[in-house]
């Protein structure tokens, strides 16, 4: 008899562990979406077929990376508050917009 209330009591237990766990790892996911896009002070202009102009206008340094359609994203770059800098895509891959990061 109390074998089986102590059973009880530990699967009970160990399903508000394991609960209480997933939540908490759900919620350390990074949402993709409308908050890895960047903000509108940090505008892009495509100049030619593979380059892109990036133009920090936040009045502060940026970070950022060149998202691709079926394709890793670039690495992580840091672009100067008031700087434009030109950034070539690569090849054969779509360009899908800024993330930032």
């Amino acid at each position: 008899m109390y074998a089986k209330e102590n059973l009880s009591k530990i699967s009970r237990m160990a399903v508000t562990v394991t609960t209480t766990i997933s939540l908490l790892l759900i919620s350390t996911i990074p949402s993709l979406g409308a908050d890895s896009r960047p903000p509108q002070c940090l505008e892009v202009e495509r100049i030619e077929k593979r380059k892109i102009e990036v133009r920090n206008k936040c009045g502060r340094d940026m970070s950022f990376k060149i998202s691709y359609a079926f394709w890793a994203d670039s690495a992580c770059m840091t672009i100067r508050k008031a700087r434009t800098e030109p950034y070539t895509l690569k090849k054969g891959k779509r360009y899908d917009g800024l993330r930032v990061c």
